[in-house]
């Protein structure tokens, strides 16, 4: 009996290995707060893999990484041109006669890249006057409402604008040798990215509709 009492009340160190080991791990487990435990990611499966969420979210980066780039690069043309077109103005300089023609067209593929990421970031035009007095489960139905009327919208005018596209195969731009088709493509970018934008917005991704005002 004496040697039971003295081996449960032996020290800690005293103990083997493995069971100090178990015994460390449970009562730091006992202590720890559960909101600083550390929990599995549920991105990743078991085995380590990615999940779907994971993927489309990384899709739903390149896809906006790209348009910024394109936005980006289009608004430095524009910027370039009509700076071209004021020092025009001045005597004795000339400006070459494409820049006009390159000026819409730049303003073109700004408006293409840039409106998924204004549809994915919730910077659109929203008229709020009647949504803003309703409660705010009201607001993001309508909110979700509204996101699937413009996919749906886009998805019906996507055949049109790629019929528009093919059909312009074959013109060249007037002041410069450029085929038409590569800016009319814009046309297209348009409704596509539109959709996408907005579908991964309702997915998850993104920011909601903006409702404050800015001043």
């Amino acid at each position: 009996m004496a040697a039971r009492r003295l081996s449960r009340r032996a020290p800690f160190h005293a103990r083997t290995a493995p069971e100090a080991r178990r015994r460390h791990v449970r009562d730091a487990s006992r202590h720890t707060p559960k909101g600083n435990r550390r929990r599995r990611c549920p991105m990743v499966t078991k085995g380590g893999g990615i999940t779907m969420q994971r993927i489309l979210a990384a899709l739903v980066a390149a896809l906006a990484g790209l348009c910024k780039a394109g936005t980006i690069l289009s608004f430095a043309v524009l910027i370039a041109v009509v700076t071209l077109q004021v020092l025009g103005r001045l005597p004795g300089v000339s400006a070459p006669a494409w820049t006009e023609e390159v000026a819409r067209f730049a303003l073109l593929y700004l408006v293409a890249f840039s409106c998924g990421l204004a549809a994915l970031y919730g910077e659109l035009v929203n008229v709020d006057l009647v949504t803003s007095a309703l409660p705010a489960a009201a607001q993001r139905v309508i909110a979700r409402l509204a996101d699937i009327i413009v996919i749906l919208f886009c998805i019906v005018i996507i055949p049109g604008a790629y019929a528009y596209v093919a059909n312009s195969v074959g013109e060249r731009a007037r002041s410069f040798d450029v085929p038409m088709t590569v800016i009319y493509v814009t046309i297209l970018i348009i409704p596509v990215a539109l959709a996408l934008f907005t579908l991964a917005r309702l997915f998850g991704f993104g920011k909601p509709m903006q409702h404050e005002e800015m001043l």
